[in-house]
């Protein structure tokens, strides 16, 4: 009868159930190990797009000189990038980590909750510090 079925709502990453907490089909990215979806790719390895399937053979390793702990693949410019840092490591602007913000060849911004984040330029109500001018301070902040 029609609009008798009952909806069965799929674990997490599942793309096609046949029941609640057993997978027949996970997403992409997702491979299918005893009912259960896991990700494809480990730490340190990253889904290449631009190669066809959903096997282990599109896990491609994070580039090393990234210094990334995840990583994953940027489609706009068609290359890894960094999601989470190594330890001690701070994410750079073009998708890298790097000990700080200077040495990658950025500014670090220091908003007024004295979160860090690293800039290109100062951003409008920030300047360089009177003492760094690698060093972007609020203008409103003394």
């Amino acid at each position: 009868m029609p609009g008798s079925e009952i909806c069965t709502v799929c674990i997490d990453n599942c793309k096609k159930c046949s029941a609640a907490t057993t997978c027949d089909l996970c997403e992409w990215g997702y491979k299918l190990d005893g009912g259960q979806c896991k990700e494809l790719c480990q730490n340190g390895e990253y889904i290449d797009p631009r190669i066809t399937g959903n096997t282990g053979d599109n896990c491609k390793k994070c580039p090393i000189d990234f210094n990334c702990e995840k990583c994953g693949f940027d489609h706009y410019n068609q290359a890894p990038v960094c999601l989470t840092c190594l330890e001690g490591m701070i994410l750079v602007p073009d998708g890298r980590c790097a000990r700080n913000c200077q040495e990658a060849g950025y500014n670090l911004m220091v908003d007024v909750f004295g979160n860090e984040k690293c800039v290109r330029e100062c951003p409008a109500g920030y300047g360089p510090d009177r003492l760094s001018f690698n060093l972007c301070r609020d203008c409103s902040v003394r």
